[in-house]
């Protein structure tokens, strides 16, 4: 189930989210003359504003409006992590790649919207990796410690 998982995240993702946020939007930042940090940073703005509509058009989804914010500054998070995998690697298969685990590991086993995954955790507002407390300390621990490993340039340096 997680290998199949896998496979389906990660040609979706390729062709959606990372495809568009690490490829399109990223190539236009880029060509907009953005430093790398600043192209981190403004196609994961773009990527959690993206996911705004996540809980309030999917009813397997839904949470308290007071939990959005929440929802969406995870996202951002992650999408800081995977563009800095994207940065450093210079490729957008590598966040697909990472972004594809995360998502089958993290239905498999806390599961997505209402039902259960093979843990068997339900309480969302502490446990669940995008929704609860948890995923947002590991999303923002993550784009930290990946900030700080690859230092994106604030600048671009003449003849680099």
């Amino acid at each position: 189930r997680l290998a199949l998982k896998f496979l389906v995240a990660f040609a979706l993702t390729l062709f959606t989210e990372d495809g568009f946020f690490r490829g399109a939007l990223w190539g236009s930042c880029e060509r907009a003359g953005f430093s790398p940090a600043k192209t981190v940073l403004w196609t994961s703005v773009a990527f959690g504003l993206w996911h705004l509509a996540v809980p309030l058009v999917d009813p397997d989804f839904s949470q308290p409006a007071s939990k959005v914010p929440q929802y969406v500054l995870g996202s951002t998070a992650f999408g800081v992590a995977m563009g800095l995998l994207r940065l450093r690697s210079g490729s957008i298969f590598v966040p697909c790649f990472g972004h594809a685990s995360w998502n089958a590991v993290v239905y498999t086993l806390f599961g997505a919207g209402e039902k259960a995954g093979q843990l068997g955790i339900v309480d969302h507002s502490v446990w669940d990796p995008e929704r609860g407390y948890a995923g947002l300390v590991l999303a923002l621990a993550a784009a930290a410690l990946l900030w700080i490993w690859i230092k994106p340039a604030t600048s671009h340096r003449a003849g680099g």
